[in-house]
């Protein structure tokens, strides 16, 4: 279970949000100063004594290039870089604010910076100099300029601008791919990402929650649980809040991250349902999301008009809950009946509730659910109607959620897509660009990347997540190469940034990641100088590297889980563990170590969308050799799986679907009459 995270704050100085024609440019409170049009292939200057500082912000000023009027003009003509000279003779820093020089570059409604800042504190002249490449080409006018921010009264000051690295002809321009880091020279793991996706779907059965687990976990050692979730009492009456998933390697139902898992695995479908198809995955893909849903709206209490009263967002003590480390199936035993928390109009946890309404927005669009979408719409109107707040009681000390704003900015662009109703829209902007930006990879406690991927415009709202995960890559690179960004649970948060930089690249058609994502898989799986140097794959039973003491009470039974708990009963298939805090050399493949060795859902969603997304990359950009390796598996031959009859679960619905094109299923679940064809016949012998 994920315990708070020390923040990583980025500073993102500055944002600035397009506001209108050319002429009326403004960067919040921003005076703009137009340099003449010049061609930046050659330095020339822009010069301010005693420019008065509008509202007391910023200033700006721009340059333009008479032969080049679009951004991709630029690109097309190999110009890669912006350079700026500045020169600030004086200037008054505002109060409680770090003054400082920013780069920039603007077309259509983007207005691209890289994160590239130079305090004035540390030298009031110099160079900056823009990557141009890492942001998606533009048919829009473009205009380059440099901000002088921060600052109050009247500043001087005397810049200069050019552009490097271009031709003057066609070519170039691409955006510049980040390099990988990690050594591959030696790699003998096998780079199987089929058989990844496949196998990284089943932690979800190990965590299934309710009166139905025996019918639907894959896992014959799963059986029902908690089974008095579905007698509790909200305003004297009965709701039934069974099903659903376990956290991670306790038992509490955690609404925040369970939100945030089912968003990100019903965005790895809806980016890759191909994919999912053609492995063969999407029955167990489905049946795995149709529980995710089911709770939700369990979870959800409507009036008799359909509108939200209130909603369950939490099923559990965490604390209560953490004294007991034996399995699921015993705990109401030696506990009792567990609470369930309500929003009111006091706690109406926007953030939970605008997060399930973002994934089951998600999940009516993947299968087409009219009964989802209408849960959505109630649960966005709820967060919509009351006043907003992050988390409540029973979350705190475990998900404290830092910002509403943007799981509320996600499930609005999602409701838009799924409906094409202009609201959806408009709230997807009403609270400002903050809620699409990038400063922390994605997690269930910032949905901004996704929110600016999955814009309602259909694209990438604006081209900054590019600079994002190539900053990150640099500045939390490890010795070794690994991209390490928390000491906590680092490979959530690294495959959530392969996952975001290879959908980045599909929909721009770009491939700026693929180098680099690959490595850091590469690492994950085994690559690294863990375990004395022969390696540590950080999924479990992916291989003969793999972690085997995953921080899960279900897979030990035993009352010494917390503390040397021995040999595991089972195998945790696909689980991905927390990994390292700096690299794979100190890593502690102990169970009673949670830091290294706990398991989540909110860790796994992620790994699946990064699985089917390199897939993706292979299958449409890879070498014969890469093609090769992907395959999946049998999945009754692997060493210590211990499964359920499969076939018992197909249902009619699913092999109709199938015979009708619209997913694929193994023979081994669905041809029933074993002719070696999935037909009416067998869809027919369902029924019976």
């Amino acid at each position: 279970m994920k315990h708070l995270i020390k923040k990583f704050t980025a500073a993102i100085l500055s944002a600035a949000m397009f506001m209108g024609s050319v002429g009326t440019y403004a960067v919040f409170e921003t005076a703009v100063v137009y340099a003449d049009t010049l061609e930046l292939t050659a330095q020339d200057s822009a010069e301010g004594t005693n420019v008065t500082v509008a509202n007391g912000k910023n200033v700006e000023i721009r340059f333009a290039s008479a032969q080049y009027t679009t951004f991709a003009d630029v690109l097309n003509a190999g110009y890669t870089t912006l350079n700026i000279n500045y020169n600030v003779t004086s200037y008054t820093p505002l109060s409680g604010e770090t003054a400082g020089v920013m780069p920039f570059v603007t077309y259509g409604e983007a207005w691209q910076h890289g994160n590239v800042w130079k305090n004035l504190s540390d030298g009031t002249s110099g160079t900056l100099s823009l990557d141009l490449s890492q942001f998606a080409s533009s048919s829009e006018a473009v205009k380059f300029g440099v901000q002088i921010a921060n600052i109050t009264g009247t500043v001087s000051y005397s810049v200069s601008a050019h552009l490097s690295g271009g031709s003057g002809g066609n070519g170039g321009g691409t955006s510049a791919k980040l390099e990988n880091t990690i050594d591959m020279t030696n790699n003998d793991v096998e780079m199987n990402y089929a058989k990844l996706l496949q196998e990284s779907l089943y932690f979800y059965d190990a965590n299934m929650c309710g009166t139905d687990v025996d019918e639907n976990s894959e896992f014959s050692w799963r059986e029902d649980c908690h089974v008095l979730d579905e007698k509790v009492t909200w305003n004297g009456m009965t709701v039934d809040v069974s099903g659903g998933y376990h956290d991670a390697g306790d038992h509490v139902k955690f609404g925040l991250p369970a939100a945030y898992a089912a968003s990100v695995l019903g965005l790895a479908y809806y980016e890759y349902k191909d994919v999912f198809d053609e492995l063969g995955q999407t029955e167990h893909y489905k049946r795995i999301m149709d529980r995710f849903a089911d709770y939700f709206e369990r979870c959800t209490v409507l009036d008799d008009s359909g509108n939200v009263l209130t909603f369950c967002y939490q099923v559990g003590s965490g604390g209560t809950d953490h004294s007991y480390n034996a399995r699921p199936e015993d705990q109401e035993s030696a506990q009792g009946q567990r609470p369930a928390y309500f929003t009111s109009d006091d706690a109406p946890c926007t953030d939970v509730v605008s997060e399930t309404a973002a994934a089951l927005a998600i999940y009516s669009m993947n299968f087409n659910d009219a009964k989802a979408l209408e849960y959505a719409e109630a649960l966005f109107a709820y967060a919509q109607g009351h006043e907003k707040s992050n988390g409540a009681d029973g979350m705190w000390g475990f998900y404290n959620s830092s910002s509403w704003a943007d799981d509320y900015a996600l499930a609005a662009s999602m409701l838009y897509r799924a409906t094409k109703n202009e609201k959806y829209k408009t709230a997807y902007y009403e609270n400002g660009s903050d809620v699409y930006s990038c400063g922390w990879p994605v997690c269930w406690d910032n949905v901004k990347t996704l929110a600016n991927l999955y814009s309602p415009s259909g694209k990438p709202q604006n081209t900054d997540l590019p600079a994002y995960i190539k900053k990150a890559a640099s500045e939390k690179k490890k010795w070794d190469g690994y991209v390490c960004m928390d000491e906590w649970a680092s490979l959530k948060y690294n495959v959530g940034l392969q996952f975001l930089g290879l959908a980045y690249d599909k929909q721009t058609s770009s491939d700026i990641f693929s180098d680099w994502s690959k490595g850091q898989m590469s690492y994950l799986l085994g690559n690294n100088n863990g375990n004395s140097g022969n390696g540590y794959c950080f999924a479990v039973g992916y291989n003969n590297k793999s972690v085997k003491y995953p921080h899960h009470r279900a897979v030990y039974n035993s009352a010494g889980f917390a503390n040397n708990a021995g040999e595991p009963k089972h195998l945790l298939l696909g689980a991905l563990v927390g990994g390292p805090k700096e690299t794979a050399s100190g890593f502690t493949d102990d169970v009673a170590q949670y830091e290294y060795t706990e398991v989540g859902l909110d860790y796994n969603a992620p790994l699946v969308a990064a699985a089917a997304a390199h897939y993706y990359y292979v299958k449409n950009n890879g070498t014969d050799e890469e093609k090769a390796v992907q395959q999946t598996i049998d999945i009754t031959k692997v060493s210590g799986i211990e499964l359920r009859s499969l076939s018992a679960k197909v249902t009619t619905a699913d092999i109709l679907r199938c015979i009708l094109g619209e997913i694929s299923l193994d023979k081994t679940v669905a041809d029933l009459n074993n002719d070696g064809e999935i037909d009416i016949k067998d869809a027919i012998l369902s029924v019976k």
